[in-house]
């Protein structure tokens, strides 16, 4: 995942956006004050591909484009995953892991979760379970 801050003299603030490996994932102009013409407008031209947006023809030359250093909280893990069962012990295990398991435990809900829709017999893991077997790491065809 990839985190940018964008500035621009239009607006005081940054915006931020959060790309996946190919598509936006989320958009934040909440530290931005914009008007909602101009928050309109940005949201209108704002690409949905990360390939389109580090080409960087849809923003102005007065944009200002940073990148952030991104990582994954336990509470974005916890929304993701909802099971809600035994908080306290999948964020101890959470913690453990390092940058790059977090955002691979993130990154594998989606295809764990079309696994079980597709094997029905089987019930998701607790939150827990899922951390800490590192789940995300299984082949789920």
């Amino acid at each position: 995942m990839r985190l940018f801050n964008i500035y621009n003299p239009k607006y005081a603030g940054e915006i931020q956006v959060l790309y996946g490996e190919l598509q936006l994932l989320r958009f934040d102009c909440s530290a931005a004050k914009m008007d909602n013409e101009t928050m309109a407008a940005f949201k209108k031209v704002l690409p949905v591909t990360l390939t389109e947006f580090l080409q960087g023809k849809w923003c102005s030359a007065t944009t200002n484009i940073v990148e952030a250093d991104y990582e994954v909280s336990f509470i974005d893990f916890w929304v993701a995953y909802n099971k809600k069962i035994n908080k306290i012990r999948a964020e101890n295990h959470f913690n453990k892991l390092n940058k790059m398991e977090k955002i691979k435990a993130l990154n594998g809900i989606k295809p764990y979760e079309k696994y079980l829709k597709d094997n029905n017999w089987r019930s998701k893991a607790d939150p827990e379970t899922y951390i800490r077997n590192k789940m995300w790491d299984n082949e789920y065809n």
